[in-house]
């Protein structure tokens, strides 16, 4: 309860204090982190200490970074090679977390080295199972939530443009994905994606 009033006094602390005071906070609650974190205002972790962060890393403005395992016995499992396991979120040295993007850990995020989201990009590793939930999405009965886990491996390099959205799968190194793309797949390294749903077109570099 402390903490959350905290968090929410120091979230919106304009200019260099505040991003003094919020790394000063960060760098004790979250699992891991690197030096020289930049925490911009209106950032909202939720479980930090389920999330780690490398060196350099800066979270812009509005941006939310949502992580914990969903304690329910009605989670569907997809395959996935991710090192990080379900609630958790890892992000390598040099990233910037564009304005407002989403990133929701429940299912495990892991992203490489300088990453780059553009504003509003949204990744999401668990929802809700569309083909089970005949009670809706928040039944008061706990036993009648479904959940679909997909867990989403980024790799290096890996740039996402203006309000894109991620749902499940994996990129691999080098790999730019197009504005306005939706991302349910895997893309090999030095890719240029795009589309709804998002296809190969070529080579980046």
């Amino acid at each position: 309860m402390i903490r959350s009033l905290f968090e929410g006094c120091i979230r919106n602390i304009s200019g260099p204090i505040g991003i003094k005071v919020r790394r000063w906070y960060y760098t004790r609650r979250l699992k891991t982190c690197g030096t020289k974190l930049t925490v911009s205002e209106g950032v909202y972790f939720d479980n930090p200490s389920c999330i780690s962060l490398g060196d350099f890393v800066w979270v812009d403005r509005g941006s939310k970074l949502i992580a914990g395992k969903i304690e329910s016995e009605n989670v569907i499992q997809k395959e996935s090679e991710s090192p990080v396991p379900q609630g958790f979120i890892s992000i390598g040295d040099e990233a910037h977390i564009g304005v407002d993007t989403i990133l929701q850990g429940h299912g495990g995020i892991s992203i490489g080295n300088n990453f780059t989201s553009s504003p509003s990009t949204k990744i999401y590793s668990l929802s809700n199972d569309v083909k089970k939930s005949k009670h809706g999405t928040n039944s008061k009965n706990t036993n009648n939530r479904f959940y679909i886990s997909s867990p989403i491996l980024i790799a290096n390099n890996v740039w996402f443009g203006v309000n894109t959205l991620m749902v499940s799968g994996q990129v691999e190194d080098d790999t730019f994905i197009q504005p306005n793309s939706i991302v349910n797949g895997r893309f090999p390294k030095n890719s240029v994606i795009g589309g709804n749903p998002a296809v190969r077109f070529g080579d980046r570099f």
